[in-house]
């Protein structure tokens, strides 16, 4: 019964680690805009994209705090997608706050893989023991 109540915890944290990112990321696509205001159209662009990557961790954010099976994919995807930038950012120029943000996503990748490899398992031997 422990480990079920740390099965919901894992998520739950993510959530709000995904969730602190949206504010975090609506404060760059506010100055990347007011850049862009400049004339600057690759400000704008990275606006753009923090604004899609925002509303993409509500989403997934709101969705691991509810618990939902779709929200785990959809966590995997968008952290997973980041990874590459990141790894780009750092061999451009290294900071402990990019390595830092670096193992952070590749970490919430393996354990939510992990904790949605561990519950289909457990549904598994569920409907197996029911039959």
């Amino acid at each position: 019964m422990n480990s079920q109540r740390s099965d919901h915890r894992v998520p739950r944290a993510i959530a709000i680690l995904k969730l602190a990112k949206v504010s975090a990321l609506l404060l760059i696509a506010a100055a990347a805009v007011e850049v862009a205001s400049t004339g600057v159209l690759t400000h704008l662009v990275e606006g753009a994209i923090a604004c899609c990557y925002t509303v993409l961790f509500a989403v997934s954010g709101f969705g691991l705090s509810r618990e939902r099976r779709w929200a785990e994919y959809l966590t995997v995807i968008a952290t997973a997608s980041l990874v590459p930038f990141e790894a780009w950012a750092i061999c451009k120029k290294a900071t402990p706050l990019r390595g830092v943000a670096l193992l952070a996503n590749i970490a919430i990748v393996i354990c939510v893989l992990a904790l949605s490899r561990c519950q289909r398992g457990a549904r598994a031997r569920r409907f197996d023991g029911a039959g």
